[in-house]
């Protein structure tokens, strides 16, 4: 899937979080309008890297989604925004913007993580391999 969401912090206070919460419902009643997620997430939410692209998260399997999350995404038809959602102090509203069907991605498309991943598991062999031999070498120390 490819999903986007409008993040919003709420301030201590029971007033701010009320208020907060009814401009998301106002957020998402518009989306429902017809006005468009992207530019309401560019305008409103607080969350930098994905409002410059209008609310856009990226592309996700369903298990890769945070678990919080997925079940009401999932719940909700392509298209339409989520109910607000409320998770330790920040309020989100969500939307699956699309959905692909399950499919084997072709190397090309994985190359970059397969290259990251490999090169993780490089460095981890040798950051083991070096503290193996730096146990193995004695160390001494002399204080006068």
């Amino acid at each position: 899937m490819r999903a986007s969401h409008i993040l919003k912090m709420i301030q201590a206070g029971e007033d701010d979080e009320t208020r907060e919460m009814a401009m998301m419902n106002t957020l998402r009643d518009r989306v429902i309008a017809g006005e468009s997620f992207a530019e309401l997430a560019s305008t409103h939410s607080m969350d930098p890297d994905t409002a410059a692209d209008g609310g856009l998260l990226g592309e996700f399997s369903e298990r890769d989604f945070p678990e919080l999350f997925a079940a009401p995404l999932m719940a909700t038809p392509v298209g339409t925004p989520t109910e607000v959602l409320k998770n330790e102090g920040v309020l989100y509203l969500f939307m699956r913007d699309t959905e692909h069907p399950q499919r084997l991605f072709t190397f090309e498309e994985v190359r970059e993580q397969v290259q990251g991943f490999l090169l993780q598991q490089k460095q981890l062999t040798a950051y083991e391999d070096w503290i193996q031999k730096i146990k193995a070498e004695p160390y001494i120390q002399i204080s006068l």
